[in-house]
């Protein structure tokens, strides 16, 4: 993947983040698994923003 793509994917990410686009429904679609609630949800894609472009730890979907 080259830098510029990845540039654009992390921004676009934080984006929906910032904007508080990504909940319960976007979890499901990206786990099969259902989330605790609406804040657990939000709270694991931070966590994978913070994996992907961070050096964050990977997170387990078990604790959301």
């Amino acid at each position: 993947m080259t830098v510029e793509k990845t540039n654009r994917i992390r921004s676009e990410f934080l984006n929906y983040l910032e904007n508080g686009w990504l909940g319960e429904k976007d979890f499901y679609d990206s786990t099969a698994c259902s989330a605790r609630n609406e804040e657990t949800a939000r709270q694991f894609f931070k966590d994978v923003y913070a994996y992907a472009f961070e050096g964050g730890e990977e997170p387990n979907v078990r604790d959301y």
